[in-house]
């Protein structure tokens, strides 16, 4: 470590001390500890006159740094510039042209390794630590400065948030020791837990919630790295904190954050792993940084170029991991399942193993059916159980991953999930088998290794591609068609690639109608978006946050337009297929290999099927697949649109995405599922015309059950669910000009089984509006009591029905004529829907007037009285009603009387 010379408290009157743009609290307490050192000089902020702090107990100690705006700087006085946490020129804003100055003095306190673009120093401090603030500690003591309670906690802040609470990759042995001396010198740690765990505000939470909701995973040589996003019109402090949050909140190993703000890209990365650095793929972007965090800033550049960049960059420095095919042991040593304890010991003594598969027919070309260990057989052979059966002890629930697993997935499932022996299938037939010994071997390897040796391109084969022209015109509408061409035709003149995706072309190769039309554009999608919208003279509602827009066109037809988002990027050995990778990458994100099709728009290549994910093959073979074996861990909300979609077109899930959707329910990934992201879902399924055959299956999944116990699918409620359609379709037709919401009919039945409480819990759980859970709890309640009394009463007068049955809200009158089980229930109700409900009486309150009966109360008696005559067949004109009033009136002479005096 190189040292300042030991006059350094002989400072120069004119100094200056600052930091990198957009500090942090290493950065701010470097400057208050090279305050300490130079007592003479003034803090400077490159950029701004003020740090943006949310810290109170931070802010509290501002007078310490004898802070000096920019502006009120005298560039000829300057004689000394002392500059900490960085020493890149470009993060230090405008001082970077006095810095470089020779007659000025520089000194230098920084923790990131040497870079490109470093300034040059006549003093440096520099060294191997998690935080600058280490660095400076012992400068402190040799120079025996004492430090204030607060001044202490401040440093201890700079070292605990830069280190990850001192659990991230750069963390050392000297940043214990310097928080060793802080602590002696009062830092006060409740104080630094409290500030670096403190509440999100609400634009902190907003912005949390929207990184949450704009996060991807792709694994790059075995390593998975986390990707999110955030995009505002402003800038946003503190996104380090943001960061530090997300890390800490999700557990991910690699974070980068891409960051739209104030037209500029902010890109922050954090690595927990000791041989990622972060620090040399930000300098790439003229940024800077250590292994285990660092941050650049990027202009005239679009969030999806960044990430393309970035994404390019991962493949150099991410570490090359190691795969099952890589780790696994062969051959895999199997047992028959009626093989007995005694056969098993023996087999694992001969090949020396600790544990078999057990495959039906006994080898390893047959099924695969369970594990037996050591372990297990020789407990059962200390109880004289040389006899037992395998198959009767051996474990069938575990897991299997495929030869191209990555180490991470291997080590979850024999490290995490306990398992000794990890089967490798490729296709469903046994590759071999990874032990705990081999996976315990090979981390050693890792650690006493320098792996250099990196994977081949990653270049992947082209998509399936094939012109569909002829087929569009075959199948469209030419208003369809002429608004595809002139959306291709305005992509070639923005120089974007534009295409038509997912549903869309879907429905187009099923022969259904479908006309929601989705573009994605590889390029400026908001650009191309208003250059469209212009020539046609359409309205257009952008969202430049995430990249979308809404185009109106004149006869209210919408086109919904989205940036391609790139997710993966080819690496520099791979050819230069740009395009189809970044398309390629949007696609991915999506739910299954149905909706991953693709038709390019503009002219040279228009009605081009692209198929990235062999989309086209599921859909001839009528099979539903994800894109990627974490999908519904991912979003669980894809079980449900799966559920939908094979009902919906007729088609089966694949048996691997049944499994998927097993193990995904069986790992409760629901609980992490909003209650509302939930019920839309749900609603989804039973909006359908059939949704009874989705619930079904969501019965079999047992799906309902893990949203609550007593929503279980019973073979009473089944039965009741048939009805229910039944009710739907008659209701329908007994009155088509009326609206009636046909999923809050089947979700009164999904929760008939529930008790009040509970019904109550699921509403609310699924986070239904006041007035539904009201009418599914309370009036789904009194829609059965009142069944049962008609069932009593009937037949009754039509006054009588009406009275009974005119409080309940048109859903739970379809409801009831479902749930009744009586024939003539059924009629009388559907009965009052097509008939009664309508009964008015045809006076009114005014000819009441002109038959000498005074404005009161005694109106809306009278009138009632005249529409139960009315309802009974005993009045068929207002002449008829008319004469009744007067009889009415007749026979009430004095109250007649009293009421004329008045």
């Amino acid at each position: 470590m190189q040292q300042p010379d030991k006059t350094i408290n002989e400072a120069l009157t004119h100094t200056l001390i600052t930091t990198h743009k957009n500090a942090d609290l290493d950065g701010i307490a470097s400057m208050l500890a090279a305050k300490k050192l130079y007592p003479e000089g003034r803090i400077v902020l490159p950029g701004s006159d003020s740090p943006q702090i949310r810290h109170f107990f931070v802010q509290s100690l501002l007078y310490l740094f004898d802070l000096i705006p920019f502006r009120e700087i005298r560039p000829e006085e300057v004689q000394r510039i002392v500059i900490v946490d960085t020493r890149q020129a470009e993060r230090i804003g405008e001082l970077a042209t006095m810095a470089r100055e020779e007659r000025i003095e520089l000194h230098i306190y920084d923790h990131h390794p040497a870079a490109p673009g470093d300034l040059e120093a006549d003093k440096l401090v520099s060294g191997e630590a998690g935080a600058t603030v280490t660095l400076m500690v012992p400068l402190l003591q040799e120079h025996n400065i004492r430090l204030t309670p607060e001044e202490a906690t401040l440093l201890a802040m700079g070292i605990f948030e830069d280190t990850s609470h001192l659990t991230g990759s750069g963390t050392t042995a000297e940043d214990f020791e310097a928080l060793a001396w802080l602590v002696k010198q009062g830092a006060h740690l409740p104080t630094v837990g409290d500030v670096l765990a403190r509440e999100l505000d609400p634009l902190q939470l907003r912005l949390l919630n929207e990184m949450l909701d704009n996060t991807s995973e792709i694994t790059i040589h075995g390593t998975p790295v986390t990707l999110t996003r955030l995009s505002s019109e402003a800038y946003v402090p503190d996104l380090a904190f943001l960061v530090h949050r997300f890390m800490r909140m999700e557990k991910v190993t690699i974070l980068f954050l891409l960051a739209r703000m104030d037209g500029k890209v902010h890109l922050i990365g954090r690595s927990r792993l000791t041989d990622m650095d972060i620090g040399a793929i930000m300098r790439h972007f003229e940024g800077g940084g250590h292994s285990a965090a660092g941050a650049a800033t990027i202009r005239h550049q679009t969030l999806a170029q960044v990430e393309s960049q970035l994404i390019g960059l991962l493949d150099t420095f991410t570490p090359r991991r190691f795969r099952a095919k890589e780790i696994m042991s062969t051959p895999a040593h199997t047992i028959h399942p009626e093989a007995t304890f005694r056969m098993a010991s023996q087999t694992m003594t001969r090949y020396n193993v600790n544990a078999l598969l057990v495959t039906e027919k006994g080898d390893s070309e047959s099924p695969l059916t369970g594990l037996i260990t050591r372990q297990i057989v020789e407990q059962g052979l200390s109880h004289a159980m040389d006899t037992t059966l395998v198959e009767d002890y051996m474990i069938s629930d575990f897991s299997t991953v495929d030869s191209d697993a990555s180490l991470n997935r291997i080590q979850d499932a024999i490290v995490g999930g306990k398992q000794r022996i990890l089967p490798v299938l490729d296709k469903g037939i046994i590759a071999g088998v990874i032990t705990r010994t081999d996976l315990l071997q090979l981390m050693v390897q890792e650690q006493e290794e320098i792996i250099s040796e990196r994977e081949g391109s990653l270049a992947e084969k082209l998509p399936k591609t094939r012109n569909i022209t002829s087929l569009m015109k075959e199948r469209l509408p030419e208003k369809i068609l002429d608004l595809l061409s002139t959306i291709g035709k305005s992509g070639d003149e923005t120089g974007c690639n534009v295409f038509v995706v997912g549903g869309f072309v879907r429905d187009l190769l099923l022969y259904r109608k479908n006309e929601d039309i989705d573009i994605v554009v590889e390029g400026d999608g908001i650009h191309f978006a208003k250059n469209f919208a212009a020539s046609k003279d359409a309205r257009i509602h952008a969202y430049s946050k995430f990249g979308t827009a809404v185009i109106t066109l004149e006869d209210d037809f919408k086109v919904d337009v989205a940036t391609a988002r790139t997710e993966y990027y080819t690496s520099p050995a791979a050819l230069p297929e740009v395009e189809k990778s970044s398309l390629k990458s949007d696609l991915y994100r999506r739910d299954f290999t149905i909706n991953t099709l693709a038709i390019q728009l503009n002219e040279k290549h228009y009605g081009t099927l692209i198929d990235h994910f062999s989309g086209q093959k599921d859909i001839k073979d009528k099979t539903l697949r994800i894109i990627h074996n974490l999908s519904f861990v991912e979003d669980p909300t894809r079980i449900f649109r799966a559920v939908r979609f094979e009902s919906r077109f007729g088609f089966s899930i694949g048996k691997l995405t049944v499994r998927l959707i097993e193990n995904a329910i069986r790992m409760g990934v629901f609980k992490r599922l909003s209650g509302a992201r939930a019920m839309g879902e749900i609603i989804s399924i039973l909006e359908e015309n059939d949704p009874v055959p989705s619930i079904k299956r969501l019965g079999e999944f047992r799906l309902l059950a893990t949203l609550h116990p007593s929503m279980a699918l019973t073979e009473k409620t089944t039965a009741l669910l048939m009805e229910t359609r039944k009710a739907l379709d008659g209701y329908e037709l007994l009155a088509e000009d009326l609206r009636c919401q046909r999923w809050l009919v089947y979700f009164m039945v999904l929760i008939s089984p529930c008790n009040t409480a509970e019904a109550k819990k699921v509403c609310r759980l699924l986070r239904l509006a006041g007035w539904q859970e009201e009418l599914c709890v309370k009036e789904r309640e009194q829609a059965d009591l009142c069944i049962k009394r008609l069932t009593r009463e009937l037949p009754l007068d039509n006054s009588i029905l009406y009275n009974r049955l005119h409080v309940f809200k048109t859903e739970v009158l379809v409801y009831m004529m479902a749930a009744a089980e009586r024939k003539q229930v059924k009629k009388a109700i559907a009965h009052y829907l097509s008939k009664l409900r309508f009964v008015t009486p045809l006076i009114q309150g005014r000819d009441l007037k002109e038959m000498g009966l005074p404005p009161s109360p005694r109106y809306r008696k009278i009138l009632m009285q005249v529409q139960d005559a009315r309802l009974n067949g005993m009045l068929h004109s207002k002449e008829d009603e008319m004469a009744f009033v007067a009889g009415i009136l007749k026979n009430t002479p004095k109250e007649n009387g009293r009421e004329q005096k008045k």
